[in-house]
Parts: C-alpha cells; structure tokens; sequence
C-alpha cells in the first residue's frame, strides 16, 4: 500500500501523523505489564524488561510475538482479528501459550492473569491524530482553539456484509466516514493528510450539488451537506479504494 504522506511535510512530523500499528503497540505494553509468565524465573529481572516482549505485523492477518528472555522458544504467532477484539486479553493468551509449552496445568496459568484487555487500539489512535491536526481548512473559525475531543473514532459490524468498519465522526462540522476497518491497517497512512481530502472533495461535490446564491450566507458549507438535521448525510469510503479517495454518499 503507497505511504499517503504530505509532499515537502518535514520528516519528524510527518511521521507523528502516520498511524503506526496501534495493535502491535499496545499488545507489546500489554504484554510488557503482564510479565512474569509461566516458566519465568520470578527472581530474574530480566524477565520484567521493558524490552524483552515485540510484537509486529508479518501480514494482512498475523501478527508474531517475540520474546528475548525465551529466546530458545519459537515466536508465537497471534491472529490480528484477536488484537482487534477490544475485550481479547493478550498477556492472558500469552501466559496459556506460555504454559502450555513448559507443561503448566490450565488453572496454574490463571494465577499469571493481569485481566488487561486490549481496548480499542485503533479508534483510540485515529481520534487522538486526528485532534493533533486541528483546525482543519474547512473549520468553522480556524483561529478557535482546539476543541477538545473534537473527533470520534468507532468500530462496528455491517452485519449484512459480515465486515467490520469504523465511524469517523468530525464533531465540529458535523461530519462523518464510514472506514473499512482494513484501511486503518497500513501504518504508514497520514491520517492529517488523508482527512484534509476528504473534506476537500466533500466540499467539491457541496459545490457541485447547490446553487451558488443558496450558499452565500453559510460560513461552513460542510455543513448543509452534513448536517443530519437538514437533511444532509455521510460519506463512506468506497470497498475497492484502499486508499480512501472515492466517496460514496450513505443514505
């Protein structure tokens, strides 16, 4: 997937602005605050190093545990669909996979639970770059201050597609996107970029649908267009456009 970044952004920042693999970085915390596991020494202290647990994605649908304290055992591979469950506790997988191989009974390895869920790993990190990037070109007044909370970042299942998405949704336009949950799975997507054209075609397909006198008292055409209350609408990401350039308006 091409890296979505902006041309002649300095690097530091645009780094900050790609999404990363949320998953991997908050199952490696995880995993690092559920130490020891079954088979460790509870007197080593290596066994509690901030270091010694990565996870990385190795695919569309994998991603591999590797341990530097165990490292005569294989690396564990742990499906990504499980990350994404918000309520899937790593270290607690981990300490059965963990005791499984050093012969540990099932009941023994609940005694190394920590009970930490996943969350939502990446709802959290589109919300919290999508604030970084305030204000937007489309805001109603950019020399506001950043509005606290400004977006909202949420999972759900299209139960007909049988396909998970997530909501985009931009409190201060009232606006909205519906994302393949697959999208948000390339790390290195600059979410501060990939935002500002979706707001630049929405405004261009406003432009295209209304009467320029309909619009001459409205500050922030986004939202005639968006506004639920006036009868506007979503967008969503077309299922072909992995990199989100196409929108389809939601009914």
């Amino acid at each position: 997937m091409p890296e979505d970044s902006w041309e002649g952004e300095p690097t530091s920042l645009r780094h900050t602005f790609q999404l990363g693999d949320p998953l991997g970085e908050v199952a490696k915390r995880l995993l690092t605050e559920g130490a020891p596991f079954p088979g460790d020494s509870l007197t080593n202290s290596e066994a509690y190093e901030l270091g010694r647990i990565l996870v990385y994605r190795v695919s569309e649908s994998e991603h591999v545990i590797t341990d530097s304290y165990r490292w005569l055992d294989d690396d564990i591979t742990v499906l990504t669909t499980f990350l994404m469950d918000t309520k899937f506790c790593i270290a607690d997988w981990y300490a059965d996979q963990k005791g499984l191989l050093a012969g540990y009974p099932r009941d023994e390895c609940e005694e190394y639970y920590s009970y930490l869920s996943m969350g939502d790993a990446i709802g959290d990190r589109v919300e919290e770059i999508l604030n970084m990037g305030q204000p937007y070109s489309c805001d109603a007044n950019l020399e506001a201050e950043e509005t606290e909370g400004q977006f909202v970042c949420l999972p759900y299942l299209a139960v007909m597609e049988g396909r998970e998405y997530y909501q985009v949704i931009d409190k201060e336009l009232q606006f909205d996107l519906d994302v393949p949950a697959e999208f948000f799975c390339n790390k290195r997507l600059n979410l501060i970029h990939w935002y500002e054209r979706q707001l630049e075609k929405s405004f261009q397909e406003l432009n295209s649908r209304l009467r320029p006198e309909s619009m001459e008292w409205e500050i922030n055409h986004l939202r005639l267009l968006f506004n639920p209350k006036e009868g506007g609408h979503g967008v969503s990401i077309a299922d072909t456009d992995k990199e989100g350039t196409t929108l389809i308006p939601t009914t």
